[in-house]
């Protein structure tokens, strides 16, 4: 009978060490897991802000280009035609110029 006794004791032994290895593992794949889990939602609320502040430059710099594009083609079709008579009239008067050397040099 002591024999059976230590038998069963050993057994009973053997079964918690069973349940506490078992014990054991689901904390240990708990820890684990705990250790796999990223909180990813402050880094994604910057990534956002950056990215409406990226747009929103963005916008500004389209409409800067609209502005200048308009600018431009104003003053193209104003004053184009402005320079083309400053140039006709630089050119009669270096003619004169021309004329009035050609005289000194004559006379």
């Amino acid at each position: 009978m002591a024999e059976s006794e230590s038998a069963s004791a050993a057994k009973a032994e053997s079964g918690s060490a069973k349940e506490d290895m078992e014990i054991d593992l689901e904390v240990l794949a708990k820890n684990f897991a705990a250790l796999l889990r990223v909180d990813t939602t402050a880094k994604t609320k910057e990534m956002e802000s950056n990215i409406e502040d990226m747009l929103a430059r963005l916008d500004e710099y389209c409409h800067l280009l609209e502005r200048m594009r308009g600018e431009s083609a104003s003053t193209f079709n104003s004053q184009i035609p402005d320079l083309v008579k400053k140039c006709d009239e630089l050119k009669r008067v270096f003619e004169t110029i021309d004329q009035l050397e050609a005289r000194d040099r004559k006379s």
